[in-house]
């Protein structure tokens, strides 16, 4: 282990658990406990294998292995910086494929992550009919000043609005206007 960083597996064996499970005064873990534990370490080995392999490398070398961005960029020829943003990126695919572990295990609800703004309005299917019908070649200023005006939805950048057109229209199946 380097520096003060806690490897993952310590961090569930030692600070996972509580005090919940242990038996009285000798300090051993419970069958329960035991049986707790290893779901939490089968779950959390699930999500990093559901990672694409260049974030899957980063977290298992970072806190399994304990290696500092420095020594992983040495090695993979990346910058030190790029991977601090690939691995904010990691522990967001991360914290979504584990939620409901986190619900379940320790009843905490998981922070909200930043809703869309348009998903969370009254008017979304007028917004999402206006959003369909945008010209593709045209600029999404005009989009936004109306949704702002007509429908009070504040959007700040474009990329909101693709975002929502690329992962929330298409699940609904909204953006055809029926």
């Amino acid at each position: 282990m380097r520096g003060k960083r806690l490897i993952f597996h310590n961090w569930l064996a030692e600070n996972g658990t509580g005090r919940r499970g242990y038996d009285a005064g000798d300090g051993r873990r419970s069958e329960d406990e035991n049986r707790r534990l290893q779901h939490i370490r089968d779950a959390v080995r699930r999500a990093v294998d559901c990672l694409p392999l260049e974030y899957r490398e980063l977290v298992v070398r970072y806190h399994f292995m304990g290696e500092s961005y420095q020594d992983i960029a040495a090695r993979s020829g990346r910058k030190s910086y790029k991977l601090a943003a690939m691995h904010r990126r990691a522990f967001r695919r991360l914290r979504k494929l584990l939620a409901l572990l986190v619900v379940e295990q320790y009843s905490i609800s998981p922070p909200s992550t930043g809703c869309c703004p348009v998903c969370t309005s009254p008017r979304r299917r007028d917004a999402d009919r206006l959003i369909a019908q945008r010209d593709p070649a045209a600029t999404w200023r005009p989009i936004i000043a109306a949704l702002r005006r007509r429908f009070e939805i504040k959007v700040r950048s474009p990329q909101v609005l693709i975002g929502h057109e690329k992962y929330h229209m298409s699940q609904k199946g909204d953006h055809s206007g029926k």
